[in-house]
């Protein structure tokens, strides 16, 4: 049985449903988001947020702002269903929901001429 997850790629700025192999195995979300260590960010009392821990670095071309979190987030972005504290399962919002909590930004350079 698979489960539902929904992943943003803010360089595309796509949305979308993916699928997960059932478990509790956290390879998936790894090999979705491309990174060696993930940061778990609570989305609400029933969802869980994975993103890239050290997805913050010189020379980004894009980030999210996600609703209420102190910092922007970078890299791709995983939504499960799940506080962590049993394994996760497929969200319980809608995509287009889950989705009115992120802001995709690309980083503006202002030149300087000297």
């Amino acid at each position: 049985m698979k489960q539902t997850a929904y992943l943003l790629d803010p360089e595309t700025t796509i949305f979308r449903a993916v699928e997960l192999p059932a478990g509790i195995s956290f390879k998936p979300i790894y090999d979705l988001i491309g990174c060696r260590l993930i940061e778990v960010v609570r989305f609400d009392e029933r969802h869980s947020l994975f993103a890239d821990e050290e997805g913050l670095h010189d020379g980004l071309t894009a980030f999210t702002i996600f609703e209420g979190y102190p910092q922007p987030l970078a890299g791709k972005l995983v939504l499960v269903g799940g506080d962590g504290s049993e394994p996760y399962h497929s969200p319980l919002l809608s995509l287009e929901d889950a989705s009115a909590h992120f802001k995709c930004c690309r980083p503006v350079l202002d030149p300087v001429f000297a």
